[in-house]
């Protein structure tokens, strides 16, 4: 294959990398149903074992997007990272407004300030 071929500007654009991202986001979707389709509750039956089995092969996809990512060389910007943090806290609180206005959502102070940090305490 030439070089000119591959290149789209600077960046390579190979039919192998777009087919493994395919078939990664395939597992990705395979990895999930298999999570929620309650098969894995069922401890020592065929169904779980063979869950499990396909399980494992699909839980290395999300690695796979990391290290292809990497490898494109994905630069981080400080400014998207702040401006995702502070959209999550935002419909955070909205949420919690939205909550406590149609009496869904009981004042508890200990939560109500992990409510403050989403981010930091996983607690959306």
């Amino acid at each position: 294959m030439n070089k000119n071929d591959t290149n789209v500007g600077d960046t390579c654009r190979c039919a192998n990398y777009k087919l493994m991202g395919i078939i990664m986001m395939l597992f990705v979707i395979i990895g999930h149903v298999t999570v929620y389709s309650g098969k894995l509750a069922a401890l020592d039956t065929i169904d779980y074992y063979i869950t499990n089995f396909i399980r494992s092969f699909c839980i290395m996809a999300v690695n796979v997007f990391v290290i292809r990512s990497g490898y494109f060389g994905v630069t981080l910007r400080w400014d998207k990272v702040l401006r995702f943090d502070l959209r999550s806290c935002f419909y955070t609180w909205l949420g919690v407004i939205i909550g406590i206005a149609f009496s869904v959502h009981q004042i508890n102070f200990t939560n109500d300030i992990k409510l403050l940090f989403p981010v930091v305490t996983k607690q959306y």
